[in-house]
């Protein structure tokens, strides 16, 4: 039977978020235009995997992380374009690296598992703040059209 071991760095909080960090920049380069929907609909698995139990360190970044699959999936749509494609690249990064089993911190680890995808998501969001609200302001006013 194999085992795994863990070492001190395994746990370091601030180099994991550095790793996670270096790790999504590194992705958004190699975004094209068919990763999207793609990033899109394996979002969009997650959430429905995580609603019902959403984890402690994602609780805060939730409404956030639903609007950015939902813009994935209206960009890859062709619903909503009015965003540069290198925002949609980093939204396109962030999720993939939320979905992804093999990031900084695994997420089955308790506590921290999810520390990273929450630090790699508030970066992004920091990051093109205002491309998120144009869309959310975009989103809300189509609610209302159709109301």
């Amino acid at each position: 039977m194999a085992t795994t071991s863990f070492n001190e760095d395994d746990f370091d909080e601030e180099l994991k978020k550095k790793e996670a960090k270096e790790l999504f920049e590194r992705s958004i380069e190699e975004i094209e235009e068919d990763d999207v929907g793609t990033a899109a609909s394996s979002g969009q698995r997650k959430i429905e995997k995580l609603a019902e139990r959403i984890p402690q360190q994602l609780q805060a970044l939730w409404e956030d992380v639903q609007l950015l699959v939902s813009l994935l999936h209206d960009y890859a749509t062709g619903v909503y374009r009015k965003i540069p494609f290198a925002s949609i690249a980093s939204v396109a990064a962030a999720i993939i690296y939320f979905v992804s089993p093999f990031d900084a911190i695994p997420d089955f680890i308790p506590v921290v598992g999810y520390l990273d995808d929450a630090a790699v998501l508030a970066l992004y969001l920091r990051m093109v703040r205002a491309d998120i609200d144009d869309y959310r302001e975009w989103k809300n006013a189509k609610k209302i059209e159709k109301t």
